[in-house]
């Protein structure tokens, strides 16, 4: 269907920013790395907030990792809103179930990063490869303030995936006709 981005409060997306930090330090305690990646890493860095108008709360996690949330109890699952989904096997090649979490209207994306050599990439979508050692050497950093991981070169990770100049807002259809990511990021908002 069509991801309609919401126009919310500060207090609506703290709301939101403090259930993913919950399960962001669930993650950790059970020895699954996760940082803030794509859109809620270019909010969180750059606008220090939720990119107006996001439709998502963008966590990375590799792969290997994605075993442990499979494997958790399912009072755990029911707890955080765990729930499982197909991407559309005939646009992608990946065909396990990601993982993804019922989060009110901010929902949590789960990007599953796969390594290859010295390059990672999410499994949902390798156009947006980066050099592994990014997601190797984390930091943290308040967001709303909650402590999240970051890529230490965030810098470097921000102009991997958005371009040169990252800094400056531009509309999502101008991102996706530069970057040539496809119809799935479309919408009217600005990245």
């Amino acid at each position: 269907g069509n991801l309609v981005p919401k126009r919310e409060s500060g207090i609506y997306y703290r709301s939101m920013v403090k259930q993913a930090y919950t399960f962001s330090s669930f993650l950790t305690s059970i020895g699954v790395a996760n940082w803030l990646n794509t859109g809620t890493a270019l909010g969180a860095i750059r606008d220090k907030k939720v990119v107006t108008q996001d439709f998502d709360f963008d966590l990375g996690v590799w792969h290997k990792d994605v075993k442990k949330i499979h494997d958790l109890p399912n009072n755990i699952k029911a707890k955080f809103k765990i729930f499982f989904w197909h991407l559309d096997s005939s646009k992608n090649w990946y065909t396990e179930k990601k993982v993804a979490v019922d989060n009110g209207g901010l929902p949590i994306d789960i990007a599953e990063y796969v390594e290859q050599g010295d390059l990672a990439f999410p499994v949902s979508d390798p156009r947006l490869i980066c050099k592994k050692k990014i997601f190797e050497d984390l930091k943290k950093i308040k967001f709303y303030g909650f402590n999240f991981y970051v890529p230490r070169d965030s810098i470097e990770y921000l102009r991997a995936i958005y371009g040169p100049k990252w800094q400056k807002p531009i509309p999502r259809r101008e991102y996706v006709e530069e970057f040539h990511i496809g119809d799935f990021w479309y919408s009217h908002c600005n990245l």
